[in-house]
C-alpha cells in the first residue's frame, strides 16, 4: 500500500534478526519488501547488548541522506567492542544459522510439555507462518496470579527469568544460546508454580480502562503552564506527564489527556508492585502528587 504511493516502508524489526536464517520462521521484513529495517542483533543473535543493525534496500531511501541523518544522532566515537561483536554475530549466523536455529526450534517443541500443566495456557499462533516459535507466551490467569507475581516467584525462587511479564502472561525467548537444561528448568518451574500458586500474595486485577479523552495535543500540553496537585485532586484534570508502566511500555497517561479515576486506580495498583514494574516519566516517585495542566485563569 505504501509503495503504491511511492512511500518508503520502515520497519522496527527489533526481535526479528533471526527470521531470515530458517525456513520455519516468519519471513523477514526485507524479504517482504521493506525499504529499511532495524534489527536488535543483541536480542536474538550473538552480538553484545546495545548492538544493532540498520538494513537498507531499493531506491526509495537515499543512502547518503540516511547516512547524514545517522551522523546527526550517533556518536563519533563508535564502540569497537560492539562493532566486533556485530561482525562475529553476522559471521556465526551466516555460516551456522540454519543449524543453530533448527536446534532452537527443537527446544521450542520440547517446551510444549508446558501445555500439559494444569492451570496455564501456552499461546499458539493461528497459522504456523504467522508465529515465531522461539517465543513462548504463557497465560497464568487460571492460577489466580498476575504475570508480574508469577514472574517474581519464577525469578526469585525457581531460577527462571521471563523476557516480558504482563498482566496475565509471561513471554520467554529461546535463542541459539538456549540449552536443553534451560527448557527442563522452565518446565519444572511451572510445575512447581502450578502446584503451589498461593506462594505469593502479589495478585493484581483491574477493570477495563475507559478510552482516553484527549483535550490538548501532546505538543500544546508540553508547552502549557502546569501545576502539581495531590493525587486525589488529579481526577478529571488534564495530565501534563507522560506516565508509562514498563513492562509493557505502553503509556497509561499522555500529556493532554484527561485523568480518570480508573486510570489513577490502575496507577496505584502498579505502584504497589514496587520493583516489578517501573513507572517511567512520572515526576513524583512516591505517587502522592501528579503534574497537571494549569486551569485557565488560574495563576500558578
Amino acid at each position: 500500500m505504501v509503495h503504491q504511493r511511492n512511500l518508503p516502508l520502515l520497519v522496527d524489526e527489533a526481535h526479528g534478526a533471526h527470521f531470515a536464517f530458517h525456513p520455519e520462521l516468519p519471513p523477514s521484513a526485507l524479504s517482504l519488501g521493506a525499504d529499511v529495517a532495524v534489527q536488535s542483533t543483541h536480542k536474538t543473535l550473538g552480538a553484545m547488548t546495545q548492538a544493532a543493525m540498520l538494513h537498507l534496500q531499493g531506491s526509495r531511501v537515499d543512502p547518503d541522506r540516511l547516512a547524514q541523518s545517522l551522523r546527526s544522532l550517533q556518536s563519533s566515537s563508535a564502540s569497537n567492542l560492539l562493532l566486533v561483536s556485530l561482525d562475529a554475530a553476522r559471521h556465526q549466523i551466516a555460516l551456522q544459522g540454519q543449524t543453530l536455529l533448527t536446534q532452537t526450534l527443537q527446544l521450542a517443541h520440547q517446551a510444549q510439555q508446558l501445555c500439559e500443566i494444569p492451570g496455564i495456557t501456552v499461546f499458539k499462533a493461528p497459522e504456523p507462518w504467522r508465529g515465531d516459535r522461539t517465543r513462548l507466551t504463557i497465560n497464568v490467569k487460571q492460577l489466580g496470579l498476575s504475570g508480574f507475581a508469577a514472574d517474581e516467584v519464577l525469578h526469585e525462587q525457581l531460577g527462571v527469568t521471563a523476557e516480558l511479564p504482563t498482566l496475565q502472561n509471561l513471554t520467554f525467548v529461546l535463542t541459539i544460546g538456549t540449552r536443553p537444561a534451560d527448557i527442563d528448568q522452565l518446565v519444572q518451574a511451572f510445575i512447581q508454580l502450578a502446584q503451589n500458586p498461593a506462594q505469593t500474595d502479589l495478585s493484581y486485577s483491574h477493570s477495563e480502562l475507559p478510552p482516553a479523552q484527549t483535550i490538548l495535543s501532546p505538543r500544546d500540553a508540553f508547552y502549557a503552564p502546569t501545576e502539581t496537585v495531590a493525587l486525589e485532586k488529579a481526577i478529571n484534570r488534564i495530565s501534563a506527564e507522560l506516565i508509562c508502566p514498563y513492562p509493557p511500555g505502553i503509556p497509561l497517561l499522555l500529556p493532554g489527556e484527561t485523568i480518570s479515576a480508573a486510570s489513577l486506580d490502575y496507577l496505584q495498583q502498579i505502584h504497589s508492585l514496587n520493583s516489578l514494574i517501573a513507572l517511567e516519566g512520572i515526576s513524583d516517585r512516591s505517587l502522592r502528587t501528579l503534574r497537571v495542566i494549569q486551569e485557565t485563569g488560574k495563576k500558578k
